[in-house]
């Protein structure tokens, strides 16, 4: 009788998320943000300042999971492979990325570009300063299955992290509290529905464009009530959604020359951030009369709360008094 091949071992199944992996991931990108935010103040290069961050950041995660495995040894193994690449997110330039996309919606070409090559650059920075602690380390990136929690307590924890996250990219940006609270609100509401969208089992490029637009919707409506512009209160919503984890995956796969993981990654990644661009254009033109027509004059769009308040604030070095001296008669 012919002899039988064995049959190929069975992979072991992957390790779920533990509650080490978002405290590392937590410390990692704190600190890493505080070396971004320091290096800045001695003028250096962006590109390098941004690499250095990150690779800070993947560093002290490795080393943080680490210590807590030592110091709790009945805890599982934490997740280096997967979420040390949530400890760069911070550094995904989603503000020019986001902004340019609707630069290119309006045929402002020389914003948009501009703006979409700085994006590149900026990611290629954060995911060179990445690959360089994976491949101290040994490390690839891995995706992160879903963690077997009960589905009361998943939606839970997605809407606590949901608003602590879009709340903490709205103060990164200098937003006040009342619109970064409605930032934080509206981004957890339309992320929450994509993601359990995405669980029923729908298209996720279809659940990107549908979030967006009610971010941009929502964005819309709060502009009118708060003084902040609508870009203010929906690119912070949006940045949570971008896929930084599947973009920094197929920039590694490109740098180890893997054709295939690299196209797969990437065509994932650039399908998922038109969707978003998507969203947000339709959500304009449908709240914005000048993005729907076929010249629009952009010198008189529909002004928010915030630029009516703006332009009424006298100006510094002007006095609001009436001048003084006798008046003149004809």
């Amino acid at each position: 009788m012919p002899h039988r091949a064995d049959p190929p071992p069975t992979p072991p199944p992957a390790p779920t998320p533990t509650p080490t992996d978002p405290a590392a991931v937590a410390v990692a990108a704190a600190i890493g943000k505080l070396v971004q935010l320091r290096l800045r103040r001695f003028r250096l290069n962006q590109l390098a300042v941004v690499a250095l961050a990150a690779t800070v950041a993947c560093t002290v995660y490795l080393l943080g999971a680490a210590a807590l495995r030592w110091a709790l040894p009945t805890a599982a193994q934490p997740l280096h492979e997967a979420a040390f690449t949530s400890a760069i997110l911070f550094l995904v330039p989603g503000f020019p990325l986001l902004t340019a996309a609707l630069d290119l919606a309006r045929f402002d070409f020389v914003a948009g570009v501009s703006r979409l090559l700085y994006a590149t650059m900026v990611t290629l920075a954060a995911a060179l300063g990445a690959w360089l602690v994976a491949l101290g380390f040994g490390l690839t990136p891995g995706e992160i299955p879903p963690p077997p929690l009960p589905t009361a307590a998943l939606w839970a924890f997605r809407l606590v992290a949901g608003f602590v996250g879009v709340f903490g990219f709205a103060i990164t940006f200098n937003t006040p509290l009342r619109p970064a609270l409605a930032t934080a609100a509206i981004g957890t509401v339309a992320n929450v529905l994509r993601l359990g969208a995405g669980d029923a089992g729908a298209n996720p490029l279809l659940c990107a464009a549908g979030a967006t637009l009610l971010v941009g919707l929502l964005a819309a409506a709060a502009s009118q009530r708060l003084p902040a512009p609508r870009i203010i209160l929906s690119v912070p919503a949006v940045l949570i959604m971008i896929p930084g984890a599947s973009t920094y995956r197929a920039l590694v796969a490109m740098i180890n020359q893997d054709p295939l993981a690299a196209l797969a990654n990437g065509s994932v990644s650039l399908g998922i951030l038109v969707s978003l661009a998507a969203g947000l254009v339709v959500a304009r033109m449908v709240t914005d009369p000048a993005w729907i027509q076929a010249t629009p004059d952009w010198t008189h769009m529909p002004t928010t709360r915030a630029q009516r308040m703006l332009r009424a604030r006298p100006r510094p070095g002007r006095s609001t008094r009436p001048p003084s001296g006798p008046a003149r008669t004809r």
